[in-house]
């Protein structure tokens, strides 16, 4: 039903992705969200396959702007930053899939001031960057609507 919703919403511009609550998911459940029209899933954490389950990609996020374990609150700049720079040396270095595009995780209804403050830095430095090539969301599930 929601799936629905969102593509009579959004038409074409919808995309047929799943990102479950928490961007977490049990292994099990990705081969059956084929079934509801998914053909995408994305989660927290570097992907282990392209594909996590047949005909589904995924894409996940990797840094979160907020710090939940210490203080609930927009992680600083740096801290942000280290961590683009870390997934983007896993990807060179082979410990993250090198074609995995490198997510940011973003909680809208509860960023703080220093969230947004971080975020728009970041995203700012990144659109002035020539070596970031930014994907949208069907080059990055590979969908053909």
């Amino acid at each position: 039903q929601g799936r629905a919703m969102l593509f009579a919403m959004f038409g074409d511009v919808a995309e047929p992705v799943l990102v479950p609550p928490w961007n977490r998911i049990a292994d099990c459940l990705p081969p059956l969200i084929t079934a509801c029209g998914l053909r995408g899933l994305s989660r927290f954490k570097p992907r282990v396959a392209k594909e996590a389950a047949p005909g589904v990609i995924e894409a996940n996020t990797h840094i979160d702007l907020m710090d939940w374990r210490n203080s609930r609150v927009g992680k600083p700049l740096f801290v942000i930053v280290d961590e683009i720079i870390r997934h983007l040396t896993a990807r060179r270095t082979g410990a993250a899939d090198r074609h995995e595009a490198t997510g940011l995780l973003t909680h809208h209804l509860v960023m703080d001031a220093p969230a947004w403050l971080a975020l728009d830095e970041v995203l700012d430095r990144l659109a002035k960057d020539p070596r970031v090539a930014w994907r949208g969301a069907p080059q990055i599930f590979e969908t053909v609507q």
